[in-house]
Order: structure tokens, then C-alpha cells, then sequence
């Protein structure tokens, strides 16, 4: 029961999340996560956690416990384990923005960008829209997201007086490594194919001639036919000023235009700064830590006190 519990509360958080990571981009920026940003949070992450969670994880604990497990769904505990870790989930993803929007190399789309790349980014019906998170916001939130989401299944599997601990299922252990990994090179590399299939860290240079055996034939931002798409990075608006608008296989402008290049070769990029790599270290460390601490400590306490206060007003 426990487990079954846990799985729940973690779809209910993923829910959330997923929907408030893309809900907040498109109302406040007007851009959405990248192809395989959406593809990977929305269809990958909830599959292969929920495996975890559930397959070779969370046995019973070798004793009985003093009291049998809540299986309410809607009691204070299962409430409160949803919605502090989504509340902090979200105070992490405005310090991300607020800050990065602070920082002196940031650059943000302008209303006349974002129109030309729903319009020019891709020949495809509807698909235009993921080449909007080719941006500084998009790429550093989504790794918040993986790393949020990780903690939060890790910190649902933990043992507590009803199952052995969680460092016992080398599922959940590997995985956890593994997705971690993930966000650390994506964090700490490129641009190369890698970080530009999922758009973090990538370059129109490296963009436009991309493949990726096997993502590339079923992306649908990818120009058909062909091997890659333009980087509608933001610094992109200030060539769109001067006349020339990005769309594959133009990416960048004709020799002799007499436009100025973006850092040399590079071009529109969201490339970060290893000050920024640093800091979204920091951010992903905290809030993994607080979900972490307050799931094994402070939880039971939490609902305990509210639940008796919840009774003595009755």
C-alpha cells in the first residue's frame, strides 16, 4: 500500500510540475520547452521512475511497524507530500528566471522573433512552436525540472517504518545516478549533437548540421529532408532588425550582407556562462535537498500537528 501511495503522489507531483514548468513559460515568455525537452518530462521520466519505484524497490521493512500506513488520498499527509515539494519546486523556478533575466549576458526574445519563428522556423504544420525554447530560460528550468523530479521519486521511495531503505534498490539507485548524470553533462558540456538535440547549451553552428542516429528521423522540428534546423536563438532578433530573418538552410547570413556576426562562428546561441552552470548547480542541490529533508523529517511532524489542530477546532 505504501508503494502503490507513493507511485501516486509522485504522478500527482509530476502532473503539476510538467504543467506548471510549461503553463508559466507560455504565459510569461510565449515560448515552450524544446522537442525532446517535452518528450523526455512528459513520456520518459514518469515511465521510468514509476518502474523504479515499483520494480525491485521499497519491500517491506524486515519488522512490523507500531501503526498501519495511511491509505487515505486525501489525509494531510498525502496533501502536505504533494504540496511543499511542489512549492518549493516553484520558488526555485523563479530565482532561476528572475535571476537569469538579471544577469548582463542575457538576452530574451523579442514580440518580432517569437512571430518569425512560429512562422519561419519549420515547413511542419504545428511543430514551430518547440523551436521557442532555444533560449537561456527554457534550457536552465528544464534541468530544475529533471533534477526536481528525481529527488521527488527518490524521496518517495524512502523506507521509513514500513519499507527496507532505498538505497537497497539498485533500480532506483542507478537511476538516479544516470538522470543526474544526464543533467550534469548537459549542464557542463557542449555545444555538440548531444546537448543540441535537447536544446540546452547549443549553438546555431552546431544546430543546423545536426544528427542524432534515430531522434533526428522521428523529430518533427528537424527540416524533412534533411539533417538539422537553425538554433532561433535570441540574439537572432537583432539580425531580424536588420533585415535578415533566420530559416533553414539560411541560418546565417550571406557572405557580404554586411551584418554583424554573433560571437564569430557561433551565432544565436544559449551557450551558458560557467558562472551560470555554477549557480544552477546550486539551485537544483538546494531544492533536491529540501524535498529530500523535509519528506524524511519534517512530513510526519507536519501532519501530525495539523491533523490534531484540524480536530481540536472541530
Amino acid at each position: 500500500m505504501t508503494t502503490n501511495l507513493a507511485s501516486y503522489r509522485f504522478f500527482i507531483v509530476c502532473g503539476l510540475t510538467v504543467t506548471t514548468w510549461k503553463v508559466a513559460q507560455l504565459s510569461f515568455g510565449g515560448f515552450y520547452p524544446a522537442e525532446w525537452q517535452f518528450l523526455f518530462m512528459d513520456i520518459l521520466a514518469p515511465v521510468v521512475f514509476t518502474w523504479t519505484m515499483t520494480v525491485g524497490c521499497c519491500y517491506a521493512a524486515p519488522s512490523l511497524a507500531p501503526s498501519r500506513p495511511s491509505s487515505s488520498l486525501f489525509g494531510s499527509e498525502m496533501i502536505l507530500s504533494i504540496l511543499v515539494p511542489h512549492a518549493f519546486f516553484c520558488i526555485a523556478y523563479a530565482i532561476v528566471w528572475t535571476t537569469l533575466e538579471r544577469q548582463s549576458w542575457f538576452v530574451g526574445y523579442s514580440e518580432e522573433f517569437l512571430a518569425h519563428i512560429y512562422d519561419h522556423a519549420t515547413p511542419l504544420a504545428g511543430s514551430a512552436i518547440m523551436l521557442t525554447g532555444d533560449n537561456y530560460i527554457a534550457a536552465s528550468v528544464f534541468l530544475i525540472v529533471c533534477v526536481h523530479l528525481t529527488t521527488v521519486a527518490l524521496a518517495f521511495s524512502r523506507g521509513g517504518k514500513y519499507r527496507r531503505p532505498v538505497y537497497h534498490s539498485w533500480q532506483m539507485v542507478l537511476t538516479t545516478i544516470l538522470v543526474l548524470g544526464f543533467v550534469g553533462l548537459l549542464c557542463y558540456t557542449g555545444p555538440n549533437s548531444f546537448t543540441c538535440l535537447f536544446r540546452v547549451n547549443c549553438s546555431n553552428e552546431v544546430a543546423r548540421t545536426n544528427y542524432v542516429p534515430v531522434a533526428t528521423e522521428f523529430s518533427t522540428t528537424t527540416v524533412p529532408g534533411r539533417s538539422g534546423n537553425c538554433f532561433f536563438g535570441p540574439q537572432g532578433g537583432a539580425w531580424l532588425d536588420d533585415g535578415f530573418g533566420m530559416e533553414y538552410p539560411n541560418c546565417f547570413p550571406a557572405a557580404g550582407a554586411n551584418l554583424d556576426s554573433i560571437e564569430g562562428s557561433v551565432g544565436p546561441n544559449n551557450i551558458f556562462p560557467q558562472s551560470w552552470r555554477y549557480f544552477l548547480t546550486g539551485v537544483g542541490c538546494t531544492l533536491g535537498l529540501c524535498t529530500i529533508l523535509f519528506t524524511n523529517f519534517g512530513l510526519d511532524g507536519l501532519a501530525t500537528s495539523l491533523e490534531k489542530s484540524l480536530v481540536m477546532n472541530v
